[in-house]
């Protein structure tokens, strides 16, 4: 059943209103309410990765006639006709072969959107579920409960951040179709979608300023490290098993990262590019894409970093949760091929050795280099786990996300 945008705002607004008026009073009648509230997440996940691959079948076929045409410009036109007109003929079906090419893209563009769209419905639809059965449990003890109002206080207490957990659930999904809905419809937004962005403006758009909370000690000894108050406050979120959790997926992206690249340089190059995809492919997929995104862009808000490193690692980190979106069912093996395939594509970016920012597939391997632009003139500070920047690291070292 579709449900429109606006009736979604208005479900999101209505359970964050609940989460903050809930009491000891209303909490039964609240929860009564928000469980109605909280009846779906719209969109069918199947549906629309089936969708997606119908739409790369069809842009393959379209780069199947593509390839024949150009095959008929380059090899058998010229073959039997030669001239000024056998040229021009050559000429005019290349370019539609080559036309043709680029359609197939725009059907890859529209696959990966919609292949997007399933992967975050699909892990929203999971968070939907675990937080109604929550709400359910909650209510269910609160009817029980009577008139008893220590434990109605308690159940209200627990009932806030659910019902406000509730909410952003509903606002994300509205968002993810949203996006969606943008990248399908404005014709605008397709060319800048049909090519690799540039260097350049990957530099110039994936920046961010250091946290404005400052830095802070974690307070876990297996850190140890000074991070950003940001990722502090985000570790809180998730408690011990969740930080633990965290300290694993940094650790099963190390390892994996000198496993495919074994490099004796851990910076700026393929084997970092890794281990920032890896590690955020794994991070979504255990916490969500949101918490992910956070989490990680926190992580480069630590003063110091050079600009150059830190938009390689927001966009390799970006690439790594969008690889776990378009892949939701893949285990770890295949998570880490997906990235590894990314990288050799050129999807990742690196630092050559000119000590500028490059395509992964630009660059081969061992002559990378170092970033060479100027770090912000803040106070250094080491990366959250990380055990070495090398000797003359600059910025934040980051090592992981």
């Amino acid at each position: 059943m579709a449900v429109p945008a606006s009736e979604l705002v208005r479900k999101a607004g209505e359970l964050t209103s609940m989460a903050k008026a809930v009491s000891a009073a209303t909490v039964v009648a609240t929860l009564r309410s928000a469980i109605r509230l909280f009846d779906e997440v719209p969109g069918n996940p199947d549906s629309l990765d089936d969708l997606a691959a119908a739409y790369r079948n069809a842009g393959a076929g379209v780069q199947e006639v593509g390839a024949q045409a150009k095959t008929v410009g380059g090899t058998r036109i010229p073959a039997v006709w030669s001239g000024r007109a056998g040229n021009a003929a050559a000429r005019s079906i290349n370019w539609y072969g080559s036309e043709l090419e680029l359609g197939k893209q725009v059907f890859d563009v529209v696959a990966e959107a919609v292949g997007v769209l399933a992967g975050r419905l699909r892990q929203l639809r999971k968070e939907h579920g675990e937080i109604r059965q929550s709400l359910t449990e909650i209510l269910n003890t609160a009817e029980a409960a009577g008139d008893d109002e220590v434990r109605l206080v308690h159940q209200a207490h627990l009932a806030g951040p659910l019902l406000s957990q509730a909410g952003s659930v509903l606002t994300r999904a509205q968002d993810a179709h949203a996006t969606t809905m943008t990248a399908l419809t404005e014709p605008m937004a397709l060319p800048g979608q049909l090519r690799k962005p540039s260097t350049w403006e990957i530099l110039q758009k994936y920046q961010v300023e250091p946290d404005p909370d400052g830095t802070v000690k974690f307070p876990v000894p297996k850190y140890g490290k000074e991070i950003t108050k940001t990722e502090r406050d985000l570790l809180d979120d998730i408690g011990f098993r969740g930080q633990r959790d965290v300290q694993e997926i940094r650790q099963k992206a190390i390892d994996a990262a000198n496993e495919q690249f074994p490099d004796k340089e851990q910076q700026d190059n393929h084997l970092d590019a890794f281990r920032h995809t890896y590690a955020n492919a794994l991070l979504a997929r255990r916490f969500g894409d949101d918490w992910a995104e956070r989490f990680t862009t926190a992580h480069e808000r630590l003063p110091g970093n050079r600009p150059d490193q830190e938009a390689m690692d927001l966009y390799n980190n970006e690439l790594g949760r969008r690889i776990a979106a378009q892949h939701p069912d893949a285990g770890e093996d295949q998570l880490k091929a997906l990235v590894k395939q990314a990288i050799d594509r050129g999807d990742a970016v690196v630092i050559d050795r000119g000590g500028d920012l490059q395509h992964s597939d630009a660059v081969p391997r061992g002559q990378v280099g170092r970033a060479d632009d100027e770090p912000s003139e803040r106070p250094n500070a080491d990366s959250l786990g990380s055990d070495s920047g090398g000797s003359g690291s600059t910025g934040s070292g980051n090592q992981e996300y």
